[in-house]
């Protein structure tokens, strides 16, 4: 499983840098992603464990950032005309495909909560795994409501859902 996960995500981080630069493939950045996430991992743990630190700190800024300031938009009257929370329920609502979608959709749920089971396994390292490891079981469905359903909730009230283009941008 996290051979595979790895491996998807070198190949969306080099679908992504085509965004910027299409004239390189996508396997020129899938390698060199490669060649640096290994490096910082065999220089040693010190690192590593600095560098996970502030990739993922930026990660969440950066989605905090985007929910605010699609917030902003919404509530400030700069989102344009099409913007606004009806349209979490206009053009069909909930399940305005029908099931079929749904169910497509829980493969790639269950793909991104993958390595979820890693917070069982640092119990053995945890100073006080008593109140250390149901703290962060429980901030998992914390992180689920502001990360994926908060922003979910903004692009979708931003722009409405069927007039999204999937080919037209990857980002």
């Amino acid at each position: 499983m996290f051979v595979l996960v790895g491996m998807a995500e070198l190949t969306a981080a080099g679908i992504y840098m085509q965004y910027w630069l299409p004239d390189v493939p996508t396997w020129v950045w899938a390698a060199a992603f490669f060649i640096i996430i290994n490096a910082v991992n065999l220089v040693n743990v010190r690192l590593y464990g600095e560098a996970e630190f502030w990739f993922a700190l930026i990660k969440v800024l950066a989605i905090i950032g985007m929910i605010a300031f699609g917030l902003w938009m919404l509530f400030g009257g700069h989102g344009g005309s099409k913007a606004g929370f009806d349209n979490l329920w206009k053009h069909g609502g909930f399940l305005a495909t029908g099931w079929h979608g749904l169910i497509l959709s829980l493969a790639v749920i269950m793909f991104s909560f993958g390595g979820l089971e890693l917070i069982g396994i640092t119990a053995a390292e945890a100073q006080n795994p008593e109140k250390s490891i149901p703290k962060a079981v429980n901030q998992v469905v914390y992180r689920i409501l502001l990360f994926y359903i908060g922003s979910l909730v903004v692009l979708l009230a931003l722009y409405p859902w069927v007039e999204i283009n999937p080919t037209a941008a990857r980002l």
